[in-house]
């Protein structure tokens, strides 16, 4: 790992002496006077909170800045043209740009164990070195989605090549604390000190210790972030990828949740088509975030169309857009989903719930009806990128989306009560015509401003994929 090129600059850096001195100093000073009027269980939380400022907070912040450091610099381009390979650039910006950030955690976890150290061992507390672990993988996957987002972004916005640090180091943290929420939960607040926590998880109706299960779902979510880094660095480094990891993101993730909502789905006595609304639920919002992430090159979609009409397959797998892919994903589970509750030959009982929600209501045209409102939003959207929007389409469209879902369906019922709603909305009703009519109308509108704004910037004729002979 020395030999990564990127690490070792970056090693360089971050652990000079001054700094490698000055860390020990400040938080040794900071533990010895909590310890002077609090003991060993006041030095424990003050190791736990520093744990948190310094590689949550802080480490967040440094993995954002990873990429605008060097932009501001002068010197990305220098490495991008480097002969570093994409794997070790990228986690060589991991580690080497929290290099610093780790050394201070290490000393805070070391002293929260050390306090620690009679009620891990003697007190049936959490194993200590599975704590270890989950402790540094949470930081890992703050630390992995901050970077990748400022590598999103940095491609999203090519013309300007600028990081928005703040955003991406926002990002981080909801991993942190809204990802892995649960984790601190059972860790900082019922296992603190020697709480029972050793209870089990049920998943697809297999019971794991709470500590196996946690550690693998740190792991596999630290694993797709390492991935997603590995990939957009690729990108970055202009290498010509196949841009299928988010497509079996969203799979993972239709599973894992799945398997946690096994027991409930079963107590619920819920018909087997209701397995597919959290897939479901997961497309649709893999579907929004890919979109808005995702830069939109016209050249590409030109180069994508012709690939795809002249039967190049495999640039056109190549060329395919991330968000068309999670949109194909989305009808996929939706068609089977509408196919289960057709055949199932009536409304679901009234004592079927679900988190609070009558299944009755949920109907093959509200399903069929919530499809054509996402596929209007995309043909929506993408005809704002066709026209440019004075420059930020997408967060145009995204402030347009939120009037629609959020302040026109009250103004509606509020006139002409839920009868209206179907026009702004998905609602559930027996009547097909009404259900998909309206927006139905609205797609085959956007359709045809979409083929205007097309055919004003596009030649007559698409560019042709020379085949290989």
């Amino acid at each position: 790992m020395i030999l990564n090129p990127e690490l070792r600059r970056n090693f360089w850096l971050e652990l000079s002496a001054q700094r490698l001195i000055a860390m020990p100093m400040v938080l040794g000073l900071v533990f010895w006077i909590v310890g002077l009027n609090g003991g060993e269980s006041a030095v424990s939380s003050a190791a736990l909170i520093a744990f948190h400022l310094i590689v949550y907070f802080w480490g967040t912040r440094r993995a954002a800045s990873a990429i605008a450091t060097e932009l501001n610099s002068g010197t990305w381009d220098d490495q991008r043209m480097s002969p570093i390979a994409a794997w070790p650039m990228g986690w060589g910006k991991l580690l080497g740009s929290t290099a610093y950030v780790w050394f201070g955690g290490a000393i805070c976890i070391s002293v929260f164990f050390g306090a620690n150290l009679g009620t891990f061992f003697y007190s049936g507390g959490p194993p200590v070195l599975s704590l270890a672990v989950i402790l540094v993988l949470i930081g890992l996957l703050g630390h992995g989605v901050a970077l990748a987002l400022s590598l999103m972004l940095l491609r999203k916005q090519q013309s300007m090549r600028r990081v928005p640090v703040s955003v991406c180091q926002i990002a981080g943290l909801i991993a942190i604390y809204g990802l892995s929420s649960f984790l601190f939960v059972e860790i900082f607040v019922t296992s603190l000190p020697s709480a029972d926590v050793m209870q089990n998880v049920l998943w697809f109706g297999g019971s794991v210790t709470f500590w196996t299960f946690t550690l693998a779902t740190m792991i596999g979510f630290v694993g797709w972030v390492l991935l997603a880094v590995y990939r957009l660095m690729q990108s970055e480094l202009q290498y010509q990828i196949r841009p299928f990891a988010w497509l079996g993101f969203t799979v993972f993730l239709m599973i894992y949740g799945t398997g946690l909502l096994y027991e409930r789905l079963l107590s619920n006595a819920v018909g087997i088509y209701m397995w597919l609304a959290l897939p479901l639920f997961v497309a649709v919002l893999a579907f929004y975030i890919a979109f808005f992430l995702a830069p939109k090159n016209i050249v590409l979609f030109r180069k994508w169309l012709a690939a795809f009409l002249h039967q190049e397959w495999a640039p056109c797998w190549r060329l395919t857009p991330v968000w068309f892919q999670s949109f194909g994903l989305l009808w996929l589970v939706g068609a089977i989903l509408i196919v289960m509750l057709l055949s199932q030959g009536g409304p679901v009982t009234d004592r079927a719930q679900f988190f609070g929600i009558r299944l009755h209501e949920i109907s093959a045209f509200y399903v069929l009806a919530a499809l054509l409102f996402v596929t209007r939003d995309l043909i929506f959207l993408l005809w704002l990128n066709l026209t440019g929007s004075k420059g930020k389409p997408d967060l145009a469209g995204a402030i347009y989306l939120l009037v629609l879902y959020s302040v026109l369906p009250p103004l509606l019922g509020f006139v002409g009560g839920t009868s209206l709603l179907p026009v702004v909305i998905p609602y559930p009703t027996d009547n097909l015509l009404w259900a998909i009519g309206p927006v139905s109308l609205q797609v085959v509108f956007l359709v045809l401003l979409c083929r205007k704004s097309w055919s004003e910037i596009s030649p007559q004729e698409p560019v042709v994929m020379k085949r290989k002979v």
